[in-house]
């Protein structure tokens, strides 16, 4: 099990427990501690079980670093992820071990529906039939790979280590260069946690888009030009959005939806309620909003 985790201290210990509280009990679990500076370290070493291993960075490297430790550092027949937020239900682990074991040989890695708690707000996810695979990663990916993602070793060890120069969007690269040689089966149950209290900085959400279109330009292609032009887009819109919530960078938040209506201009109204925004240095759209909900409230 690879536990990658930085200034989780609040978070770490319910993790671990989900874990060990596994029906399914042949493992090891492999924690690398990315140069955290808050308590982490000490509540994963109080943990008193041999099959607990702790590695420590001195400084962040960044979670596609503290992963490919604990890969390098592991030693079983698979590798399971899990994001040190999040948490797994008890029988996570055995139904990906057998649904692996009872699949084809084109099948060496699946991913699970997800229980999404964002706030107060609690929806059940279900990742939609995966065929062709490629195509719809290269679409976007909502397997939540750091938490769901379980596969062979061997096949791991073939694909090669996550991206480093990647701020973020690792575990989705990884699984674009999956979908070239493999498919990738969805156990049709709600089998883990996945907290989403916090957004990637805007810069990350920048980096990591630009990163996945260079590396992935010629797949990209291959799904023919209107394919390319709306999930070349829809990277852009995601950048776009992550500059406008945060509300201070009026160059890049026009730039990047300046960018997708000129990549893609069949996009949604708030698409251009946003840009029009950012020229004015407005907040319509925040305005209408607040509008809304006094109407409601009336």
């Amino acid at each position: 099990m690879i536990i990658p985790t930085y200034n989780r201290g609040h978070t770490i210990q319910r993790a671990i427990e989900s874990v060990l509280a596994q029906t399914f009990q042949d493992f090891e679990i492999v924690i690398v501690d990315d140069g955290s500076s808050d308590n982490t370290g000490e509540i994963v070493q109080a943990f008193r079980d041999n099959r607990i291993r702790f590695f420590r960075h001195e400084m962040n490297r960044g979670p596609a670093a503290a992963r490919n430790k604990a890969v390098q550092n592991s030693i079983g027949t698979y590798l399971a992820f899990l994001d040190s937020d999040d948490e797994w239900f008890p029988e996570k682990l055995e139904e990906q071990v057998l649904a692996l074991e009872n699949s084809t040989s084109q099948v060496r890695a699946c991913t699970t529906g997800i229980l999404m708690v964002q706030g107060d707000h609690v929806t059940e996810q279900f990742p939609e039939p995966i065929t062709p695979l490629r195509k719809k990663l290269l679409w976007g990916c909502d397997f939540g790979p750091g938490t769901t993602l379980f596969v062979e070793r061997a096949v791991y060890n073939e694909i090669g280590m996550m991206d480093e120069s990647l701020p973020r969007c690792q575990d989705w690269d990884w699984l674009i260069r999956y979908s070239n040689r493999y498919a990738l089966m969805v156990v049709p149950k709600v089998l883990v946690k996945v907290f989403r209290n916090t957004r990637p900085t805007p810069d990350n959400i920048e980096i990591g888009n630009l990163r996945i279109l260079e590396k992935h330009h010629e797949e990209f292609k291959s799904f023919g030009h209107l394919f390319e032009r709306q999930a070349i887009a829809r990277r852009w819109r995601e950048v776009a959005w992550g500059y406008y919530e945060m509300g201070r960078n009026l160059p890049k938040e026009r730039l990047y939806f300046w960018r997708t209506i000129c990549t893609y201009p069949f996009q949604p109204i708030n698409v251009y309620v946003a840009l029009v925004d950012s020229l004015l240095g407005t907040r319509l759209k925040t305005w209408a909003s607040q509008l809304k909900a006094r109407l409601l409230k009336k």
